[in-house]
């Protein structure tokens, strides 16, 4: 996991402007065409603002039975490569290169071959944006070759728009957005072309499905300390969080209150269904406690000293 931070300034202006873009395009349809229903997604497209540019593309999805998941909660399946291995068949690998803040960081990710395409890769700079009953995941492609140069075997990518939208449906359960618009560079045959552009908001269905057969991977939110990396492992269906002893909180978490504990680690009943394991490399507490108004139970954190790397795991 990484460890170095760097200001939240780099490449602020095209995280402004994606994300007021993002919104703009996430908050309704209007400018949308409909284009057809499948798997239970409904999908949409509309032209790009900027001529020459690709198409937009969208998939709407209702989480009818979601049930005890909130909208961070779900933010977690489509967060950690572990995850979205699963639900996402073109996605390779992902690393974070810096960490802009809690929910904030420069991401470099990759995507398998589509023969006769090359692989591509991608620099984006992403935010999660928590407002409670909506939940906003995005990234935005940045040029920073200082940071990542090209790599050999990949042709370089442009996430132009890429996010999604989660929300707490009227009608109950959770609504899914996913918006993207990408420039694969290179060359590729304009029919995969566009057959990917068509398969990628069909993982609206997908992250939903995930959801269904195993529940959320943990997740955590900070009182105090600096976060310092996270990741998850499918397999083991393991959470592993990096904090650094901090008495200011500057992780994007706005309940920062006067809480007795950092860290709380709300972990999912589906996926801990036989107990948590809590394994602390460094030195800090923990009890584990009901979540209120839900089946799930908190692993909550106290008295971190120094840097501590926490892991929940669920009991064999």
């Amino acid at each position: 996991m990484p460890t170095l931070y760097v200001p939240r300034n780099r490449h602020q202006e095209t995280l402004d402007r994606g994300m007021a873009t993002f919104k703009k395009l996430s908050g309704s349809l209007d400018g949308w065409q409909f284009k057809e229903e499948k798997n239970g997604v409904k999908l949409y497209s509309r032209p790009a603002d900027t001529p020459g540019e690709p198409i937009i593309v969208r998939g709407d999805y209702h989480y009818a039975d979601a049930k005890d998941v909130t909208p961070l909660n779900f933010s977690s399946i489509t967060s950690f490569p572990g995850a979205r291995r699963v639900w996402d068949s073109r996605f390779d690998d992902a690393d974070t290169l810096l960490i802009r803040s809690r929910y904030s960081a420069i991401l470099h990710t990759k995507t398998k071959p589509s023969w006769p395409a090359s692989a591509r890769d991608f620099l984006n700079v992403t935010l999660r944006d928590y407002h409670g009953d909506v939940m906003y995941t995005c990234s935005f492609a940045v040029v920073d070759d200082e940071l990542k140069p090209p790599v050999d075997g990949y042709v370089r990518g442009s996430i132009i728009i890429g996010g999604m939208r989660y929300w707490k449906h009227p009608e109950g359960g959770l609504g899914i957005s996913y918006i993207t618009q990408v420039s694969f560079g290179g060359l590729i045959p304009p029919a995969l072309a566009k057959s990917i552009l068509q398969q990628i908001p069909l993982c609206a269905g997908r992250m939903a499905d995930y959801c269904r057969k195993y529940g959320f991977p943990a997740c955590a939110l900070f009182h105090r300390g600096r976060f310092n990396g996270e990741s998850y492992d499918h397999d083991k269906r393991a959470y592993t969080v990096a904090v650094v002893q901090d008495d200011e909180n500057d992780n994007d978490d706005t309940n920062a209150s006067n809480e007795a504990h950092d860290i709380e680690i709300e972990c999912c009943q589906q996926m801990f269904s036989k107990g948590i394991q809590v394994l602390i490399d460094g030195k800090a507490d923990y009890t584990i406690v009901p979540s209120p108004g839900t089946p799930h139970q908190k692993v909550l954190i106290s008295n971190v000293q120094d840097h501590v790397r926490i892991t929940v795991a669920p009991k064999k």
